[in-house]
């Protein structure tokens, strides 16, 4: 996943599906898939998304 592929995402999505998204850029983050700058790009792109939710995201 890039940060290509997210800003082509809806800007609507399903709170479970943004908090499948950030866990999975997380853990691509963390094993070293994506580099730090992309990374922040993602999260900047998906964090736009999970304020047009006007939810919050469950933790685990």
């Amino acid at each position: 996943m890039d940060h290509k592929e997210i800003e082509n995402l809806p800007y609507l999505l399903p709170t479970e599906t943004l908090a499948l998204m950030f866990q999975y850029v997380l853990n691509e983050f963390d094993t070293g898939k994506i580099e730090k700058k992309d990374f922040l790009l993602i999260l900047s792109q998906l964090t736009d998304r999970q304020v047009m939710t006007y939810e919050l995201l469950k933790s685990k």
